[in-house]
């Protein structure tokens, strides 16, 4: 007991002289250890309650409530559901109530029901039965997802059906907060289906972005050609299809924004001139939902100076192309321009040495994650560059899925924070990339790793506020912990 008090002084001391160098306030929950029955977590966000999160495993799910002040656990819950293998697809958070999504199998038909609770999850209405579906033999099965519009009026639940070539359609049921079923549509898929994390707008309707599929010559990875925007209006029932085309460019990856004040939708990517995975430069494109066509188009090659700020990174194949840029988000501006945000990112799969007396076993077959610097691109509303950085970072791991790899955001509206590992490591430190308007930056040390005996994994957080962020951080007992991140005491950038 004297050791844990110890401990805990220990975490408040490093806190305050952490708070005290870099400006911003940060806090650490206590250690928890990880029941055998959860597998896996997500912060679900802010409520009146607390900070909540959401804990399950095969048969268990709960959740968490912590105190926004000191991240104090306020309480645990279980989600009791009408069957131990029922599963929880999601959960929309709002101030004073939960909106629970889960499946429940009965022989060979599948109910999608969703419950309404406050946030001490007490249930306030009854359970709605929101989609129903029976598997017929040889059937390739389903997934399920949610989405939510960003003034969050409107839930789409996403049921898709898989065939051997992948997801062959897509069943749109949208409802609105009081679990009322506005509309539904299964929507086929021609090509492939690129945005999963399918969107809504704050008018309800509902976008699926579709295109043919090509694959790089030496690695065999994926580029994209001929897009179609699908649009569903639940209000008049009616799909429709805008044609995004451009024979002369392949795409290996592709962004989309709702521009709702606009009136339009905003899309972002990089493409390549060639079947390779050396990219040429980047696209940006809007498409008038007034009049449901691409208003505006380009396709620009990388300047020389964004060539030159990446030059240091062995990626860089030639002059004028950059290897394994990845497309990360599009943050839109009120003039009507874009911030285009890219990672350099690749896998390697080779054969590495294992600990064992068992010499067929001496080596397998492992994989090697890396992630490296960030692209930076502030796009003016004709498509040309305002500005372009890089943020240059070196994290690569193995056999872990990177996941202490990439970075988080935080945007305020004003300025963006860019928070990342070093490098990953027992010893790295948290770093923050504070970006403003302009391109002018600044880069500090949030907090050095092994002063905690933490290691944080930044791309698994959530931004809960304008200013403030939750991070996901475990101890050298793999204890679970939560890191929340205060930018507006950061007076010094403001």
């Amino acid at each position: 007991m004297a050791y844990r008090k110890k401990t805990i002084l220990l975490y408040f001391c490093l806190l305050l002289l952490n708070a005290g160098l870099y400006g911003q306030e940060t806090s650490f929950s206590r250690p928890q250890k990880i029941a055998g029955k959860v597998s896996d977590y997500e912060v679900i966000g802010q409520t009146d309650a607390g900070l909540l999160v959401h804990k399950w495993g095969e048969r268990y799910h709960a959740i968490e409530a912590y105190d926004m002040n000191n991240l104090s656990l306020k309480w645990n819950k279980e989600v009791f559901l009408p069957d131990k293998k029922s599963k929880v697809i999601g959960i929309v958070p709002y101030n004073n109530e939960l909106l629970i999504f889960y499946t429940l199998k009965q022989k060979r038909i599948t109910y999608v029901y969703a419950r309404k609770v406050s946030t001490e999850l007490h249930q306030l209405m009854p359970e709605v039965v929101v989609d129903t579906i029976q598997k017929s033999f040889g059937s390739y099965g389903y997934s399920y997802q949610l989405s939510v519009s960003k003034n969050k009026a409107y839930i789409c639940l996403q049921r898709m059906t898989n065939d051997f070539n992948g997801i062959s359609s897509v069943n749109c049921v949208l409802l609105n907060r009081n679990l009322e079923i506005l509309g539904q549509k299964n929507i086929p898929i021609t090509n492939k289906l690129i945005n999963e994390d399918n969107f809504l707008s704050n008018e309800g309707e509902i976008f699926l972005l579709d295109a043919q599929v090509k694959r790089t010559i030496s690695s065999n990875n994926v580029l994209y050609d001929n897009f179609k925007l699908l649009r569903f209006n639940y209000a008049t029932n009616k799909l429709s299809i805008v044609q995004i085309e451009n024979v002369q460019y392949l795409l290996n990856d592709i962004k989309f924004e709702i521009d709702d004040r606009n009136n339009r939708i905003v899309a972002a990517g990089f493409y390549t001139e060639k079947q390779s995975n050396d990219i040429s430069g980047y696209f940006y494109l809007f498409i008038d939902l007034v009049e449901g066509r691409v208003s505006e188009q380009t396709f620009a090659p990388f300047n020389s100076e964004i060539i030159r700020r990446v030059s240091r990174n062995t990626l860089v194949r030639s002059r004028d192309q950059i290897s394994n840029l990845r497309i990360r988000k599009v943050i839109t501006r009120q003039d009507g321009g874009a911030l285009l945000i890219g990672e350099l990112f690749y896998t390697v799969q080779q054969n590495m040495p294992r600990s064992t007396f068992d010499n067929f076993y001496a080596r397998q077959l492992g994989t090697s994650y890396y992630y490296n610097d960030v692209l930076l691109l502030s796009i003016n509303p004709d498509g040309s560059i305002y500005w372009g950085n890089v943020v240059q970072k070196r994290q690569s791991s193995d056999d872990d899925g990177g996941y202490y790899s990439s970075f988080a955001l935080v945007n305020n509206r004003s300025q963006l924070n860019i928070i990342f590992n070093e490098d990953i490591s027992s010893t790295t430190n948290l770093n923050n990339y504070i970006l403003e308007s302009d391109g002018q930056y600044t880069i500090s040390s949030l907090l050095r790793s092994k002063d905690f005996n933490v290691m944080i994994a930044p791309r698994y957080g959530k931004q809960i506020s304008p200013d403030v962020i939750v991070l996901p951080a475990f101890n050298e007992r793999n204890d679970f912990m939560l890191l929340k991140i205060d930018f507006s005491k950061n007076i010094g950038n403001r």
